[in-house]
């Protein structure tokens, strides 16, 4: 069961991407912010840079049941502007 639930969560994150081409990175986490599900068009060590530096913000806005929206930033990889969003499902 457990691991029709990851294949589940994967393939609705793979449709996301389909949907709306400005998603560079989408990924799932659970209440104490454990990776559940990943997906990205970049690299995993970029999803992990971003993460690190806006967690426990994001955690905190997720844990008050709020979306998260962090400041815009310049993705070092690309020069692209670049926010995190965040939010309960």
């Amino acid at each position: 069961m457990f691991l029709l639930l990851l294949i589940i969560q994967h393939l609705v994150l793979q449709k996301l991407f389909g949907i709306e081409p400005s998603f560079r990175q989408l990924v799932i986490l659970d209440s104490s912010g454990n990776l559940l599900s990943a997906s990205s068009r970049v690299s995993n060590y970029a999803l992990e840079k971003d993460s690190i530096y806006f967690k426990e913000e994001l955690l905190a806005s997720i844990k008050k049941d709020e979306y998260y929206l962090s400041p815009v930033f310049v993705d070092q990889g690309t020069g692209e502007p670049k926010i995190i969003i965040a939010d309960t499902i």
